[in-house]
């Protein structure tokens, strides 16, 4: 029996004696306090039934309340009311503010309230629209930056260490009179920065962005409710045969150097090398070091041993195991799917990333253990497979961008796109440049993402004169891809620009840090901060990097506009991996259809093409 505190700090907050009408709000925030026992592990266990909700805090403009309902120290309301009360609120036209939708719609649904009208306003999808560079995005650094305004929890914590819990993670276990005001303060913070929020989406014309992050809300909670099909009887099969190839992996290693192999120890790969009498590369201090890169170019049959042990023990503890936990409860896997930059992830360029677990890094390219994992995902029951696929994605937004700016060989590029939306990219500009194709793509890509001419080496496997020498000769081939680079830059460095350049549909990409003119390493700086450190001559910082900004923006945007299509029209995506777009189908002309609701999302100069595969799983889809 727990032990109760003798003197439990103070608390004057009283639950709402009353249940408001809310009729006539235009906005209502809502925050939910959970229990969420393996938030850490797994992600928020909504998609899982794993934990429920202990109260929930409704605001409107002059008013909140909390109104708790499941708080293991007790200060309940009668539970059957209040979830009659918040079913009615929740069914109002008003809009819906919270701060991190996902979590408390996902926690509402679960809770039993499928119906929730009103668009949902979520405070941290506006916030990276608004500064996509900022450190913090939780509700207090935000309302602390934009409102001067924070959350109390000096007496939540009091109560917290009275009690001997976490002041959040266990906040369901306390008596609900000491969370009541902190809770009440989560709604109505919200509340007042969606006021602040929506001016300045208005001032930074922001609005149509926001829009389309609103619409593709819903396409990503149906995404992590629903989750995919997990086989994990295969899984489980998989798991056994491959820790039995591992060990028998490691008496093959043993036996051939006559010593215990650690393939992840780079002292005790050294040792069985110079047993052998093979050399090995070193670090700059002189340490043993064993890449892939190095193993896989080293003739020696160990060398394949330790490649093919790694690539089987990361296979099995990295994937494989972890996947059947995260499905143990539902027999599907819900990942978090990370819409905008945030504390808990994103991107800063608006490209989706996933978590808990990140189905993003399943393996794709190694030709067996890729088809191997991947077929463990299935479609729904009697559906098939559909990997959707935007061909040459960035190299035709490129096209696009250089054809807009009418620079040279653009236009030659872009009827070849018209004329065969098939045209291979890498395979013209390397015919154009006089290159192969190989190298062609490594220069076209690195450029666009940035790379320096000594990176660019490293990948082309050249020393940097060889390198600056194709780089050069590339650019004056293919003009354009320079050119596009230059006017980004110049657009973003020009003042009347504020530092910022625009996505295809909008989205704002800034560069609000400065640096010194003159080359060197230095520290990029605000403005105000660089002008004292460096003097008056300074320039913009890393607008180098401001065309890969504008492609991998334009691109997350099409990705975006084509979920939203598809879900308009009843096509429910069930995941979404770089370019891709996984459907569940009845047949390929399902398939087809959504495709080419796909190639239509946006208006480009060039044609846009989807590749459709399928199958009766992800890894056999083709």
């Amino acid at each position: 029996m727990k032990t109760l505190p003798m003197f439990p700090v103070n608390s004057e907050w009283v639950a709402p004696q009353t249940f408001p009408n809310l009729s006539t709000a235009k906005e209502i925030a809502i925050d939910l306090e959970t229990c969420d026992p393996n938030l850490e592990s797994f992600g928020p266990g909504w998609p899982r039934n794993d934990g429920y909700a202990v109260g929930y805090a409704v605001a409107v403009d002059g008013w909140a309340g909390y109104f708790p309902v499941a708080h293991e120290g007790g200060g309940n309301l009668d539970k059957r009311m209040v979830e009659r009360w918040l079913k009615d609120v929740l069914a109002l036209p008003a809009d819906k503010v919270m701060h991190n939708a996902s979590y408390d719609i996902g926690w509402l649904r679960a809770s039993g309230f499928k119906e929730i009208n009103g668009r949902i306003i979520d405070t941290m999808l506006a916030a990276p629209l608004i500064d996509e560079n900022r450190f913090g995005y939780s509700l207090n650094a935000l309302g602390f930056d934009y409102l001067k305004e924070v959350k109390s929890e000096a007496g939540l914590k009091q109560a917290a260490a009275d009690f001997g819990v976490h002041p959040k993670k266990e906040l369901w276990k306390l008596p609900a009179m000491y969370v009541g005001e902190y809770a009440e303060q989560d709604a109505a913070l919200t509340l007042k920065l969606w006021q602040y929020f929506k001016v300045k989406l208005r001032q930074e014309e922001c609005e149509s962005i926001f829009d389309l992050e609103t619409r593709v809300f819903p396409v990503l909670q149906q995404m992590t409710e629903r989750g995919i099909r997990f086989d994990r009887q295969k899984c489980a099969r998989l798991i056994d045969q491959l820790i039995t190839r591992e060990k028998a992996i490691h008496k093959e290693l043993r036996t051939m150097a006559g010593v215990p192999v650690d393939i992840w120890a780079a002292q005790s790969i050294a040792l069985a090398f110079d047993r052998l009498n093979l050399n090995y590369a070193k670090t700059d201090a002189g340490a043993p070091s064993f890449t892939k890169g190095f193993l896989d170019g080293c003739d020696h049959p160990i060398a394949k041993l330790i490649v093919e042990a790694r690539e089987t023990n990361k296979t099995h503890s990295t994937f494989l195991q972890p996947y059947l936990k995260f499905s143990e409860k539902t027999g599907r896997i819900h990942p978090s799917v990370n819409q905008l930059r945030s504390d808990d992830g994103g991107t800063i360029t608006g490209r989706l990333s996933m978590a808990n677990p990140n189905l993003q890094q399943v393996p794709a390219r190694h030709e067996i253990i890729g088809p191997m994992v991947r077929s463990l995902f299935l479609p729904e029951e009697g559906q098939l497979w559909a990997a959707c696929d935007f061909s040459a994605q960035e190299p035709r937004l490129l096209v696009h961008y250089a054809s807009l700016l009418n620079l040279p060989g653009a236009e030659t590029m872009a009827d070849a796109y018209k004329n065969d939306p098939n045209t291979d990219f890498h395979q013209m500009v390397g015919d154009m440049a006089g290159i192969k194709r190989k190298p062609a793509k490594t220069i076209g890509l690195g450029l666009m993402y940035g790379m320096g001419k000594n990176k660019l080496a490293g990948e082309l496997d050249l020393d940097v004169a060889e390198a600056s020498a194709l780089i050069e000769k590339f650019h004056q081939k293919v003009p354009f891809l320079k050119g596009t680079i230059t006017a980004v830059m110049k657009r973003v460095e020009h003042p009347a620009s504020g530092g910022s350049i625009r996505t295809l549909l909008g989205r704002k990409c800034r560069f609000p840090l400065w640096e010194p003119m003159e080359w060197g390493v230095n520290k990029a700086l605000p403005y105000e901060q660089a002008i004292i450190e460096y003097g008056s001559r300074i320039k913009r910082a890393g607008t180098y990097k401001a065309v890969n900004k504008l492609i991998q923006g334009s691109a997350a945007d099409q990705v975006k506009k084509a979920m939203v299509d598809l879900f308009e029209a009843g096509i429910n995506p069930i995941l979404q991996v770089h370019d891709e777009l996984a459907l569940s189908v009845r047949d390929k002309e399902e398939a087809l259809a959504a495709a080419d609701i796909m190639t239509k999302a946006v208006s480009l100069v060039v044609p846009s093409r989807c590749d459709v595969e399928i199958g009766p799983n992800w890894g056999e889809a083709k």
